[in-house]
Formats: C-alpha cells, structure tokens, sequence
C-alpha cells in the first residue's frame, strides 16, 4: 500500500507563508507577525523547499501566490479555521460562556443556599447549563465517587477514600415546636416530648446522637423523616419537636412554627465534596465559590 509522503512543516512556517499571502510582502508579514524580514523570507523559502514546489513569484510589486499556492493556502485557510474554532471553544469555557456543571446536594441545602448559589452561577454564565440533583449522604459520596457529578455538597462526615470534603462553613441547629408550644429557654427536658428525627444514616442525626448522648439524654422519637422540611410540616401539625437547620426552620416561621436554640448550642460543617481523582473544571470551581458565599 502506497503511503504518501510526510512533510515536516512547521507552525511558524506556516504562519509566515500565510501573513506573505495576505499581505503580499515579505516586510509586510514580518511586521504583522513580530519579526525581521530576513526571518519571514527563510520560514518561506525552507516552507517551499519541504513542500516541493514555488508558493509565491517574487515580482517587482511583491509576493504573488502561484498557482500551486493558491490551493496551498485554501488548506491553510481550513486548517487555521478549524484552530480558531478550537481557540474560540478554550476562551468560551474559560469564561463559562459554554459547557455544563453537574452538582448533587442533601435535601436540606438543595432549595436554600445551594439554589441561590446556581442562581447567581446561571445569571453569570447566561450560556452554562447546571444539572442539579439531591442525594442523600451515601448516595452523594457514590456519584462523586464513579464521577456522574462535578461536585457535592453535604457535611464533612465524608469516611471515603474516593472524595475530598473541603469545608465551606457552619449551620446552627435549632429546635422547632409546634405553634404556641415553645418554652422560652429549652433545655434538655424538652426531650421527653415526642421528637421527629431524621433516619439513623442520617448526617444531622449523627451529630443529634452524639449531643443528646454526651447529655445522658434519651429522646422520645416517634417518627423518623427523610428530610427536614417533611420533620417541620410534621411539627407544625402538630406531632412533636424537631432539630432542624436555621434556615429550613425560617421557612416555616410564616406559618407559626416556632424555633428555639438547641440546648448548650450545637451546629454542623458544610462541605464541597469533589471527586479526589478529577480536578474541578473552572465553571465548577466559579460555582463552589458562590456555593461558599451563599453559605
């Protein structure tokens, strides 16, 4: 099988036979590309020797392209439109002009700050799209791990190998009541009441535990909820307290729940959560940094 010939050409070759063709004098070129004459007329003359046939005539008003040069140049002309094609591409992703971010977050955060924060992204980056998903712990730490996400935000209580947690703040814990039920200053006896709790896989549950452990506390729970919204709407009807972040607990202030602080003070770590083994994309990484303003 006949293979054709390989050309050794070089990029400054080919740049300085295409600034000759457009303005027909090697001076000319020279200028346009930052060097001497001398220099511009060598990349050209060593351009024809590796192609094999004369690109320009050199004639008293300048360069002109010969016919074999004229083909030359409309393949440049389509190889230099497919790299400024490729350059427009690499300025569009570092200006999150284009491209897609994928993030995953608990329930509790998803439409509070982790929303605001996407809000603020997208009105950026009119042009960015951002696929956002809620998880539970264990099923955030599996997406990032397999990578189906750019990034997560959960807690801190991370214990995977395959994901980094890089905290990006605190939330404080409150008790909510059902309306007119609230003792001014709860202690720990407000317990003995039925409690709403999150399940045992839970992060908040975690920290709930260990609180009312290291208290010699055993709580009364009566039901256990997915999330923390479901917890307050259970409370506000009326079926006992709840420990909940402050901000879930705002939303429902409107309605008459009330909230109290958790006795002796308790809150929790926030953290981006990113796959060990993948860099963040610069969108992404915009996006973590309004994520950690938000919080």
């Amino acid at each position: 099988m006949h293979r054709p010939d390989k050309l050794r050409l070089t990029l400054r070759q080919i740049e300085a036979f295409r600034a000759a063709a457009t303005v027909h004098t090697a001076t000319a070129a020279a200028q346009s590309l930052g060097l001497t004459q001398p220099a511009v007329s060598r990349l050209i003359a060593e351009l024809e020797r590796a192609v094999g046939f004369p690109l320009f005539e050199r004639r008293a008003r300048g360069l002109v392209l010969t016919s074999d040069g004229e083909h030359f140049l409309a393949a440049v002309e389509r190889s230099f439109s497919g790299l400024e094609t490729i350059a427009e591409a690499a300025v569009a992703i570092k200006r999150h002009a284009t491209g897609m971010v994928r993030v995953v977050s608990l329930a509790v955060y998803s439409d509070g700050f982790v929303a605001e924060a996407i809000g603020r992204f997208l009105a950026e980056n009119p042009l960015m799209r951002v696929e956002s998903a809620v998880a539970s712990m264990p099923e955030i730490l599996g997406g990032l791990a397999l990578e189906e996400f750019d990034l997560g935000v959960g807690t801190t209580f991370v214990g995977s190998e395959a994901v980094d947690a890089r905290p990006i703040g605190r939330r404080r814990a409150v008790l909510v009541f059902p309306p007119g039920t609230a003792p001014d200053e709860p202690g720990w006896d407000v317990f003995d009441r039925p409690f709403l709790a999150m399940p045992q896989d839970n992060p908040f549950r975690t920290t709930f535990d260990a609180a009312v452990a290291a208290a010699g506390v055993r709580p009364r729970i009566v039901c256990e909820f997915r999330n923390q919204r479901a917890a307050c709407r259970a409370s506000l009807a009326g079926a006992g307290i709840a420990m909940v972040d402050e901000a879930t607990a705002a939303e429902f202030a409107h309605l008459g729940l009330d909230a109290r602080p958790f006795p002796g003070g308790l809150d929790w770590p926030v953290a981006i959560l990113v796959p060990r083994r993948r860099e963040l994309s610069s969108a992404a990484t915009r996006l973590s940094q309004l994520l950690k303003a938000a919080v």
